[in-house]
């Protein structure tokens, strides 16, 4: 029987899927910040360390599958749908 006192201990799965939320969160929304003279928090741009750290963490965790060359997804492909001339239609 199992003892429902005792707190369970994280997997590094469990370590590894809650860095990459919080790096996400970091990366798309900003860190936060607070203002020493009016005590209010607003998000920053996540300083350069951060970004190192989300860059380790790719090349070490590769996402299970990778766009096929000359076929963007994301936000390359939202961009490039965006364009008025050119290579909007050569995706």
């Amino acid at each position: 029987m199992e003892d429902i006192n005792k707190p369970r201990v994280p997997t590094s799965d469990d370590i590894r899927d809650e860095l990459a939320t919080v790096l996400h969160k970091v990366i798309t929304s900003g860190v936060p910040v607070k203002d020493e003279e009016t005590g209010e928090v607003h998000l920053d741009p996540p300083p350069a360390a951060y970004l190192a750290v989300a860059r380790a963490y790719l090349k070490d965790h590769p996402p299970a599958t990778l766009p096929a060359a000359g076929s963007p997804t994301g936000l390359l492909k939202k961009h490039m749908d965006g364009l008025p001339f050119g290579a909007k239609g050569k995706h």
